[in-house]
């Protein structure tokens, strides 16, 4: 679909589309779905496409076909990575915190075993909890942090702290925060995906400054990018006396 520059469109979603993944052995279709939000008595509509209980596996050629209502077709294509194993770097990286040397920052480093790269990769660190009365609701905090080299990353300890601590923000009794842990997840982009992610930096750390984004693109038809990454997660505990200090309970 295409709009006149300038021109205001209360509603840009396209419905009624056809969208088909297509892999070497099987062919998925979307659903279509609406999301209506009725707060503050406006209706704002978003439409959305999904699959359920899609897992990509590594290596794999993934082709996207989508039919728009007036008829036109857009297409890409993407190989998703292949690699091995991802693994911490156990002597650096702290698996536990808040670190017995009381250190400022902490280090996570990853090895790629069995390279088939190179690969550009996206790493994140976040807090996962609920609050009493929404047990079945995990949710989850991300802290700031920011890329070092290929492989590293570092988080500030205050960072920490105050993540842990916007987490209650708004709840008067602490002891219904739970907190799950901590977990450290590395995303391993694909060719179209790692190309555009390296060209903005599009790692939020608390140094970057975005302006402008460039015009990349590997939609046949369209403009947009269709791409996979897989994603790697390492669990981080965090330690009783830690989460205590801020009136929340840990859950065992």
């Amino acid at each position: 679909m295409s709009y006149p520059p300038g021109e205001k469109i209360s509603n840009t979603d396209v419905q009624g589309a056809i969208i088909k993944l297509i892999l070497p052995d099987t062919t998925f279709f979307f659903k279509d779905s609406v999301f209506a939000d009725n707060a503050a008595g406006i209706s704002p509509v978003n439409s959305f496409y999904y699959l359920e209980n899609f897992r990509l596996r590594k290596g794999t050629t993934i082709k996207i076909e989508a039919i728009l209502p007036g008829g036109k077709t857009l297409t890409a294509e993407t190989h998703s990575p292949y690699y091995n194993k991802l693994y911490l770097a156990e002597e650096t990286s702290p698996t536990i915190i808040p670190t017995e040397d009381g250190g400022d920052t902490y280090y996570y480093k990853w090895e790629n075993f069995g390279i088939f790269g190179p690969f550009i990769y996206g790493p994140s660190f976040y807090i996962r909890y609920f609050v009493s009365g929404n047990e079945d609701i995990m949710r989850y905090k991300e802290v700031t942090g920011k890329k070092m080299l290929t492989n590293e990353y570092k988080i500030l300890t205050s960072f920490v702290d105050n993540a842990m601590r916007d987490i209650s923000l708004g709840i008067d009794d602490k002891s219904k925060v739970h907190i799950v842990g901590a977990c450290f997840e590395v995303k391993v982009f694909d060719d179209a995906l790692g190309i555009y992610v390296n060209s903005i930096k599009t790692f939020d750390d608390e140094f970057s400054v975005r302006i402008s984004e460039p015009n990349i693109s590997n939609i046949n038809g369209g403009f947009g990018i269709f791409g996979t990454y897989i994603s790697e997660p390492f669990d981080i505990g965090i330690t009783s006396d830690y989460i205590q200090s801020f009136g929340y309970t840990q859950v065992n």
